[in-house]
C-alpha cells in the first residue's frame, strides 16, 4: 500500500509539472500564426498524409526516425497479435 501511495504522489507531481510548463510554453508561442517556410525541412501536411496511410513514415520523414519506427512497430506488432487470435 505504501508503494501505490508513493507512486501515485509521483504521478501527481509529474502532471503539474507538465502543467506548469505548459502554461508557460503558452504564453511562449503563438502557433496560429506558423507558416511553411522554404528553409523548413518537412511539410506537416505531407507528414501527416504519409503517417495516415502508413503510420510512422510522417515521423520518419520529419527526421524522428526512432519515433516513426516505434510507431511503425507498435502498429504491426499490434496488426500481427490480433490476426493471431
Amino acid at each position: 500500500m505504501k508503494t501505490f501511495a508513493v507512486s501515485l504522489l509521483l504521478v501527481l507531481v509529474g502532471i503539474g509539472m507538465a502543467n506548469a510548463q505548459y502554461k508557460i510554453n503558452k504564453t511562449k508561442y503563438d502557433y496560429s500564426t506558423w507558416t511553411h517556410e522554404e528553409d523548413d525541412p518537412y511539410n506537416p501536411t505531407t507528414c501527416g498524409v504519409l503517417s495516415f496511410f502508413i503510420p510512422g513514415v510522417g515521423q520518419m520523414v520529419a527526421h524522428k526516425v526512432g519515433r516513426g519506427v516505434a510507431f511503425l512497430g507498435g502498429y504491426l506488432d499490434s496488426h500481427f497479435i490480433t490476426n493471431l487470435y
